[in-house]
């Protein structure tokens, strides 16, 4: 069986990391939201390029770089940098020196360098280049060519939202074809009676090209410059039509990748949703049979800390020590006294207490005298990090103490825990897998089914793992008997304290009243139900500070709560159509920018 769970939450892990390679996975420290580009070719054959690149940073940042490649073409000029964030529009200077908001340029045979000097923080920014680019169209016998990796692979993360829009110098260019080479599922518009096309994809991943190939007439640039005396036009309308075939053979057999994935990931999810199904119901423990609750004034026959740990499966808080506290003056083993100054102060009755519990031990030797302290200086005594820390360590111990001590009552049934945990930890692969299937199948209704049955998974969990609870049948009635006695503590003020019990039983009840974080409650009762003669009179002489206006047990719990937090903080994504795979050898191969 241990064999089979481990294939089964292998499996699932496996399945839920088959889904990153569909989704995508994060950026760094800077994303680059959106990539626009605009290119007014001239009817010289240069072409005014204008890019308008937003950043989004997360961190401190001093600008961002663009490097144009020339090489192929000729020089670049007219250069010119702006900066758009929050809607404010900041034209930057050219300039060498590197303060801030400037642009600085260097040019050589074979690049253009832009450093753009923008102080920015966890914000957004727009950066906008504009330049021409001389050259940038062949002109052979039989067609005019603009060949250029518009996006180069400088770029070391990857870009979104990308679109790029090549305008002509000339309308109704009929014999304007367009060819792109880039991501498979990028999008080509020609628009021939605008003589323009468009390019759109909305994610090209780090140093991957986007590449523009235009072929039409040479009357759409009469004024170029640089001419070739060949005809090429058949040759590399037959090297695009092989560059095509094989990029639709690539998308086909991405096609049938992403389907066996699919299908694989949609199989091995049922098969493990069956198998978690045939696991809960062969080894589901028995459901406690829910029984109504009834006012119990039985005193519990364990001590406080024990009967917490019993009724909520953990170990003793703060709150709990409180009500431990209070049992150990019931029993003449410690007194608590109100001082003079309004503080308290814990005095040892029986010294046999302090060497079986060593968290007392401190307290009393380590904060005090060895024979009593006071709130005051125990306050003051675990403001030390060194004491708190000790204080933690020991108090972890008592709790640790404690709750083992009540499962050796026989509540506590191992197995059905492991259970619990197992299955908390399988649902939650089982739901992860159901989730999965939304980015698996097609059709609105169908993803709506399974989001409904995936919300379903997690309700269903919630309330089994609820419901189910890791008491023996001897532990079940435990439980039953401390959630009869704490409900009628709830419901303290439906009856007459008097018709229960006199003081003296109330006095017992008391520990187990604040340990349960009902002690205010109890208390405010006394005080309607009995007399003050009755109540001066009454063996309630073990807390004779059980009426004040401010008990002792809430400046306490507040201050070993805040020395307990002390301690522990040291420990705790040509024609109208697709693009192609491939190159067709345009130039500005290694354009590309960043950050910096």
């Amino acid at each position: 069986m241990k064999k089979q769970l481990t294939w089964l939450m292998g499996v699932m892990a496996l399945m839920i990391m088959i889904l990153i390679p569909i989704q995508g996975l994060a950026d760094g420290d800077f994303n680059i939201k959106q990539y626009q580009v605009n290119v007014d070719v001239l009817k010289n054959g240069d072409a005014d390029l204008t890019q308008k690149i937003t950043y989004e940073f997360d961190g401190d940042f001093h600008g961002v770089y663009y490097n144009q490649d020339l090489k192929g073409i000729g020089k670049a000029d007219q250069i010119a940098a702006a900066v758009e964030q929050n809607g404010h529009l900041t034209k930057l200077p050219i300039s060498q020196s590197g303060q801030n908001d400037t642009v600085k340029t260097t040019q050589t045979n074979d690049w253009l360098k832009l450093k753009v000097y923008h102080q920015i923080s966890d914000a957004e920014a727009t950066f906008i280049y504009h330049y021409r680019l001389h050259n940038v169209i062949t002109s052979y016998q039989d067609t005019a060519e603009l060949n250029w990796k518009i996006i180069g692979t400088g770029w070391d993360e990857p870009l979104h939202n990308v679109s790029i829009v090549i305008q002509l110098p000339g309308k109704n260019v009929d014999s304007l074809k367009a060819f792109t080479h880039g991501p498979l599922n990028g999008k080509t518009v020609v628009l021939k009676k605008q003589g323009r096309v468009r390019m759109t994809v909305d994610r090209v991943s780090a140093h991957q090209f986007v590449e523009s190939h235009l072929l039409f007439d040479n009357a759409i640039v009469p004024d170029s410059t640089k001419h070739v005396d060949k005809k090429v036009l058949a040759t590399k309308l037959k090297e695009e039509q092989e560059l095509a075939k094989k990029a639709n053979a690539k998308r086909e057999q991405q096609k049938r990748r992403v389907k066996i994935i699919k299908i694989g990931y949609s199989t091995v999810s049922i098969l493990s949703v069956l198998t978690y199904g045939w696991w809960f119901v062969k080894k589901r423990p028995p459901m406690p049979k829910q029984r109504s609750l009834v006012h119990s004034f039985e005193i519990p026959p364990y001590p406080v800390e024990q009967a917490f740990a019993i009724d909520k499966n953990q170990l003793p808080n703060a709150r709990v020590l409180s009500g431990y506290l209070m049992q150990l003056a019931g029993e003449y083993k410690i007194e608590i006294q109100k001082t003079a100054t309004d503080d308290y102060r814990f005095t040892v009755k029986k010294p046999a207490v302090l060497a079986e519990n060593s968290l007392l031990s401190m307290m009393f030797e380590k904060c005090g005298d060895g024979q009593s302290f006071t709130i005051s200086q125990f306050k003051k005594w675990s403001k030390k990090r060194q004491h708190a820390k000790k204080l933690a360590q020991a108090f972890d111990q008592w709790a640790q103490d404690s709750l083992e001590q009540a499962r050796q009552t026989g509540y506590y049934d191992e197995n059905a825990d492991h259970f619990k945990q197992l299955n908390v930890f399988l649902l939650i692969m089982v739901a992860l897998l159901i989730f999965g299937m939304i980015f698996v199948v097609d059709g609105l209704i169908l993803k709506i089914v399974i989001g409904v049955l995936f919300a379903l998974t997690l309700g269903w969990g919630a309330w089994y793992s609820h419901r189910l609870l890791p008491y023996t049948p001897k532990g079940q009635q435990m439980k039953y008997d401390l959630d009869c006695f704490i409900l009628m503590l709830k419901d303290i003020g439906d009856f007459k304290l008097k018709e229960v019990g006199d003081i003296i039983l109330w006095e017992q009840i008391l520990p187990y009243a604040t340990a349960f974080g009902l002690a205010k409650k109890v208390i405010n009762e006394l005080r309607l139900s009995f007399t003050d003669a009755e109540l001066n009179d009454s063996i309630l002489i073990s807390y004779p500070w059980i009426f004040a206006s401010d008990p002792w047990t809430g400046t306490f719990e507040s201050t070993f709560e805040k020395a307990l937090d002390l301690g522990n903080s040291s420990s705790t994504s040509g024609g109208s159509g697709g693009f192609s795979a491939g190159s067709s050898g345009g130039f500005g191969g290694g354009s590309g920018g960043g950050a910096f």
